[in-house]
């Protein structure tokens, strides 16, 4: 029982390491666009966080599904992407919320570091939440059941 675990810690493991590669990649698709929306064009932070979180969040299903969940992925539905969407709304509430904080209780040069911020504490939330609700392996049909 003790080696099944073990065995399932690492595969936990290894899934947790592409599941943050692959949210680094949506962090820098994030944080460009953000930088672009709220420093550059000088759009409000938070409307441009949330069109940053739709832009990464959709990016970031497509890539966990073809790469950290791919053992548990049979293809992309409606239903599973909008579960991510789900998942992740909850990311950018935590996302959200430090950033309020942080613009209002500390004065950053820059909005691009609350941000940052904000993302890296919804990471976990987001693995787990992947992880139990969204890339759930589906049961495979018998080959020899006639419909």
């Amino acid at each position: 029982m003790k080696i099944q675990n073990l065995i399932s810690g690492r595969k936990d493991l290894s899934t947790f390491i592409k599941f943050c590669i692959v949210g680094g990649l949506g962090t820098i698709t994030n944080l460009v666009i953000f930088y672009f929306l709220a420093d550059l064009l000088n759009l409000q932070a938070l409307v441009a966080s949330t069109i940053c979180f739709l832009v990464a969040a959709s990016q970031n299903y497509f890539l966990n599904g073809i790469f950290s969940f791919k053992e548990k992925f049979s293809g992309y539905s409606f239903k599973q992407y909008f579960k991510f969407i789900l998942v992740s709304l909850l990311g950018l509430v935590i996302n959200l919320l430090t950033l309020s904080l942080l613009l209002k209780f500390y004065n950053f040069k820059y909005k691009i570091f609350p941000q940052a911020i904000g993302i890296l504490f919804g990471t976990i939330i987001n693995f787990i939440g992947s992880k139990i609700f969204v890339f759930i392996k589906k049961e495979l049909k018998s080959e020899d059941s006639s419909d």
